[in-house]
């Protein structure tokens, strides 16, 4: 069973079991700072989804819940 996605201040963190990826959407460009901090976690932009996205894994559910949570 797929864990629940959230919503954060500028966007919201989407589990999408079809393509086994944990993905983040912006509302908009997000900052260097963020794009840093998505990159050291592994997350990687995907064009074909407007999403930040990594494999579905319990750890990139702890690294998405660092980068938008804190």
């Amino acid at each position: 069973e797929a864990p629940e996605g959230w919503t954060f201040e500028g966007g919201e963190v989407v589990i999408n079991t079809e393509l086994n990826r944990v993905q983040i959407l912006f509302e908009g460009k997000p900052d260097e700072d963020m794009r840093a901090k998505l990159k050291g976690r592994g997350f990687r932009w995907a064009p074909s989804q407007k999403a930040w996205q990594r494999q579905y894994t319990k750890n990139a559910l702890y690294d998405a819940k660092a980068v938008t949570v804190g």
